[in-house]
């Protein structure tokens, strides 16, 4: 499965709209050793509501066989590397 797979299922997902209501600015798939894929965003997620400064976090949702994105895990990173971590670490 890609990136691009897991566009084609979520189309508006990634639509131009949901993206700017969302926040997010980048996506990367990972494969963690527990065999399941990952969506990990790059995401400012209302943070610059009411005036504040946009702070940018990493967000990660798993995502089905069949491509399908499944529920915000409850974490969030500064890094993307701390988030390619976490996904290593899953179990």
């Amino acid at each position: 499965m890609t990136l691009k797979d897991v566009k084609r299922k979520n189309v508006v997902w990634f639509s131009k709209a949901n993206k700017r209501f969302f926040g997010d600015v980048d996506y990367w798939l990972y494969h963690g050793r527990d065999g399941q894929h990952y969506l990990v965003r790059l995401s400012k997620a209302f943070s610059d509501m009411f005036g504040n400064i946009p702070q940018y976090r990493y967000y990660i949702n798993p995502v089905s066989d069949d491509g399908e994105i499944e529920h915000l895990l409850d974490v969030s990173f500064s890094t993307r590397k701390e988030a390619k971590e976490f996904i290593k670490n899953i179990k």
